[in-house]
């Protein structure tokens, strides 16, 4: 005995070959003929009118209706209910890649565009493409409280009575679903002229050709004649002020194309683009293989908001094409994360103070996502201030034996005018504090421990202000947000995966990878390195020789021009070859030195511990970040990094790399030495001036 699942698929299979020896093989009549039988054995087939009753097939029928009654009777046991029944497997049982044009949408798809909605009881609904009446069905499914009316709207008369046999058998009444069989654009012209609604969700077939002259002449919609076209400037035109909207769109619409230039322009400066969702290849198996998106639009031109872009890799199904989307969707897919993200709100960021003295400022805000499945994985969200520029985030697990997970949050974001800012905290903690970080041992080789697991992720973003990203527990970018002026400027392209480019996923090797990272890995391409660090030509050429239009091509080459610039920094003055015979150079005189009037107290016992890293002889000692904290008392991680850059920029102190041999590449500090090409007394004076 199988799974419930496989019992009900088991029924309708033969359900289907009873039909097929009586030459019926058209599913949608199959459906519609299953419909009607469904509201017999429910006792609920005079609730509708009699344009909206399902029919009886066309051909003649060899009677075993009483037949699949009765196994219609126990699916809908299995199923728990008729409605059940009906919407989530027999709609989806048989349909394949050869009806590209009238299928439904997968129902998980369908309830995370209503999610996303947030649609309130009251609220009035609408869908002008409704088919099988999924949307329409599902919102009351999701929340038996609503009770604002939806309207649904569809030209195929066969699909508005399936979805009116859909609705009946969900308990709905047809006052609160009202049901029209028509042009969308005749409809609303004609019986909603002067009604918007608070809530929009649509998928319109694409590809068709409509009558440009009905669109414009009835709702003064003039967007060439492609049907996802015409549809979204009509739920834009219908959708009331302060409204949302979500519609389902080709991904060719988010690209920079000419034809769609014009609805681009109108949603972003007459509407607030909320979010772009890209679902990626075979979201709609085993019906099309179209990329598709959506759009999540409001309708009050507030154009201060950031609008997010997701580029969805799981959403709960595999994506073959042979992919059984009526069994349940895995828990923890990106379809749930992007929902709980596009639902936060301000003051569930955890603000992260920045630890320069005024306690109302803040650089940092992070939300984490716990799995409810899984409490191990952990998805964060991170907020950079709106005048801040984030410029590199690491996520860390650390695992020990004997001891649970513990998530740590490394970012790094710079102020114009100010220092760099690192902050470094536990993730397993509502209560934050950048100070509860213990080791135990060194901080190498704790990261050693670390990178052989292949647990560490580093993200490195843009110059982009005020930019939001949101990471899963994998390390994976699964969103960022965008200023609407770049997508402007970006020729109007929203399609997510063209702004990723900015942001480059890294594995963590080494704690000088914290720093530089050496071998930086493309979400979209992972180039070999020779020894040096350098891409090889062949790899260049065939990245650059991969299929493509104008913009991946440039898109490509900024990635690789970047790689090599920091891969180049990364050589020419950031790596020293650790001495084994002769040790370095004797220290500069600090005698006269004295930085009372630059430091401030905690800050001024730093720099006299960091003075103690010479030997007897006066040669300047290597070490970390790990050993100036075990000279101190107060151990204050975030104070030390910021003190150890400010010594580093005036001069005082020099920031190197060693190669060791045991270890390999070690991040460390040092005193100048005599050696130093830079004159320490010019240094200072000159830092002194513009102090």
């Amino acid at each position: 005995m199988g799974t419930i699942d496989e019992e009900i698929q088991k029924i309708l299979n033969e359900i289907w070959l009873m039909f097929n020896r009586s030459s019926i093989v058209d599913n949608r009549e199959i459906i519609e003929y299953i419909a009607l039988l469904l509201l017999e054995i429910a006792g609920k087939k005079l609730l509708l009118l009699a344009d909206f009753i399902p029919r009886r097939p066309r051909k003649p029928y060899n009677g075993q209706e009483e037949e699949i009654k009765e196994k219609l009777v126990e699916a809908s046991r299995l199923a728990q209910g008729e409605g059940n029944l009906f919407d989530r497997y027999v709609l989806f049982h048989a349909f394949d890649s050869a009806q590209k044009e009238s299928y439904p949408i997968p129902r998980h798809i369908e309830r995370f565009m209503l999610n996303v909605l947030e649609i309130a009881s009251e609220d009035t609904f609408a869908d002008f493409t409704c088919g099988s009446g999924g949307f329409l069905v599902n919102r009351y499914v999701t929340n038996n409280t609503h009770t604002g009316t939806s309207v649904g709207i569809d030209i195929s008369p066969e699909w508005v009575r399936i979805a009116a046999a859909n609705v009946v058998l969900h308990n709905l009444s047809t006052e609160t679903v009202q049901l029209y069989n028509g042009d969308a654009f005749i409809l609303c012209h004609r019986n909603f002229a002067g009604t918007e609604f608070d809530r929009i969700a649509m998928a319109p077939p694409f590809g068709i050709t409509i009558d440009e002259r009905t669109a414009r002449e009835t709702m003064n919609v003039t967007n060439g004649r492609a049907s996802e076209l015409l549809f979204t400037s009509l739920a834009l035109n219908k959708l009331k002020e302060g409204g949302r909207a979500i519609i389902m769109v080709p991904e060719s619409l988010l690209t920079d194309k000419k034809s769609t230039m014009k609805l681009k322009r109108t949603i972003l400066e007459k509407h607030t683009m909320r979010a772009v969702v890209l679902l990626g290849e075979g979201a709609l198996y085993p019906f099309n293989h179209k990329n598709v998106g959506l759009l999540l639009l409001e309708r009050d031109r507030q154009q201060t908001v950031h609008p997010w872009l997701f580029n969805v890799e799981n959403d709960g199904y595999t994506r073959r094409r042979n992919r059984n989307i009526t069994a349940e969707a895995a828990s923890g897919n990106d379809l749930e994360t992007i929902t709980e993200v596009l639902r936060l709100r301000e003051p569930d960021f955890w603000p992260i103070p920045r630890n320069d003295g005024n306690p109302d400022t803040t650089l940092f805000s992070v939300f984490p996502l716990h799995s409810t499945e899984q409490p191990s994985k952990v998805h964060f969200v991170i907020k950079v201030m709106e005048q801040a520029i984030l410029t590199s985030i690491w996520r860390i697990e650390e695992n020990k034996e004997g001891s649970e997970n513990r998530h740590y949050f490394f970012a790094k974001a710079s102020i114009p005018g100010q220092a760099v800012q690192y902050i470094a905290l536990p993730l397993d903690k509502v209560d934050i504090q950048p100070t509860d970080i213990e080791h135990g041992e060194d901080d190498i080789a704790w990261l050693k421990t670390l990178d052989e697991k292949r647990t560490g992720v580093i993200l490195f973003a843009s110059n982009t202000p005020g930019q939001t990203v949101a990471i899963l527990a994998d390390g994976r970018l699964l969103g960022c947000t965008r200023t609407v002026e770049a997508i402007q400027t970006g020729n109007y392209n929203i399609r997510p995966v063209d702004y990723f480019n900015d942001l480059v996923q890294r594995q963590v090797l080494s704690d000088a990878q914290l720093q530089k990272t050496q071998q930086p890995t493309s979400q979209r391409v992972q180039p070999e390195v020779d020894e040096s660090g350098v891409e090889t030509r062949s790899d260049i050429a065939e990245s650059l020789g991969e299929e493509g239009s104008a913009l991946d091509s440039l898109n490509t080459i900024k990635r690789l021009h970047n790689q090599i610039r920091q891969r180049a920094d990364y050589l020419l003055g950031q790596l020293e070859t650790r001495p084994f015979v002769d040790l370095p150079p004797r220290v500069c005189d600090l005698s006269s030195l004295t930085l009372p009037h630059h430091l401030g107290n905690q800050q001024d016992t730093i720099w006299k511990a960091i003075k103690q890293f010479v030997d007897p002889e006066g040669h300047a000692l290597y070490f970390t970040q790990y050993q100036l904290l075990q000279k101190l008392e107060e151990k204050d991680v975030v104070k030390v990094q910021h003190t150890l850059e400010i010594l580093t920029r005036m001069g005082v102190l020099v920031h190197v790399h060693i190669n060791h041999s045991d270890k390999g590449v070690v991040n460390c500090y040092r005193l100048p030495t005599e050696h130093d090409q830079v004159s320490l007394g010019e240094s200072l004076s000159s830092k002194e001036e513009r102090i």
